[in-house]
């Protein structure tokens, strides 16, 4: 099986980028994270996350949001804590790769043309039409 998402970035990369640290293990913010997603391990088999999210402070919640959001649009997915260090899961497949947009949950123009058609209709019934490139895309239309 392979990958269904090839990353622009790895988890890895973008904690990078979210902390502005290459040594975003030892911050605090990251620390707090981890210690969080290690108590809520620890509630048991009925446990809730909607019941424990709000135990955790604002500002630490915001970044891990940050982080779930670009993980996961990048094929990452199911975080869990060994060895206090965040281990991913990934979202495998045996058919071919798809594209970042899969996964993206961005506003998006492009991806409202994709999700409802409007795009492969024009491709169909317009000779000249080319899809516009996508947000993750360095080139501008």
């Amino acid at each position: 099986m392979k990958p269904l998402i090839i990353p622009q970035e790895t988890p890895d990369a973008i904690l990078t980028g979210i902390f502005k640290s290459g040594e975003y293990k030892e911050l605090t913010d990251y620390q707090a994270i981890i210690s969080h997603l290690v108590a809520f391990n620890k509630v048991g088999e009925l446990k809730k996350w909607d019941d424990y999210a709000p135990k955790i402070p604002d500002p630490i919640r915001a970044i891990w949001k940050q982080i779930l959001f670009e993980c996961r649009r990048n094929g990452f997915i199911a975080p869990y804590v060994y060895n206090n260090e965040l281990i991913w899961r990934r979202i495998m497949t045996r058919d071919k790769h798809a594209d970042l947009c899969t996964l993206c949950e961005r506003s998006c123009y492009v991806r409202e043309g994709i999700d409802t058609g409007e795009f492969k209709w024009r491709k169909q019934n317009m000779k000249s039409f080319h899809e516009p490139n996508k947000c993750w895309n360095n080139n501008d239309d």
